[in-house]
């Protein structure tokens, strides 16, 4: 039996990785929102429901796109360094953080993104 052929992760093909999340992370639309509403004030855009994971096409994806570009930060910084620090840096403040832990103790959230337990 064929064994499949094995790709190491190299700088080029970090590079390719991390354009790829650096071109959805901070994209709000199209978004496909799984968001219980309980009062008018809960209908809002993705960005101000998640002020740090409203990019890619849904919350979940974008959670990943972060981990993707973190590590590859952490690995292969270079030449996306300048461009990933910056995305974190905007995105990752105190009050989006905030924001996004009090989103999920909602009582409307349980449930959010645990489908599964």
């Amino acid at each position: 039996m064929n064994q499949p052929k094995t790709i190491e992760l190299d700088a080029a093909l970090a590079s390719k990785f991390a354009r790829v999340a650096l071109g959805h992370l901070t994209r709000e639309y199209p978004n496909k929102l799984d968001h219980v509403m309980s009062f008018d004030a809960d209908v809002q855009s993705p960005r101000a429901l998640h002020p740090v994971f409203y990019g890619s096409f849904d919350w979940h994806s974008c959670v990943h796109g972060y981990w993707l570009i973190a590590r590859l930060y952490e690995r292969f910084p270079e030449p996306e360094a300048v461009q990933i620090r910056a995305v974190i840096d905007e995105h990752f403040t105190e009050a989006n953080v905030a924001a996004e832990v009090a989103y999920l103790q909602r009582p409307a959230s349980r449930g959010f993104e645990r489908p599964c337990g």
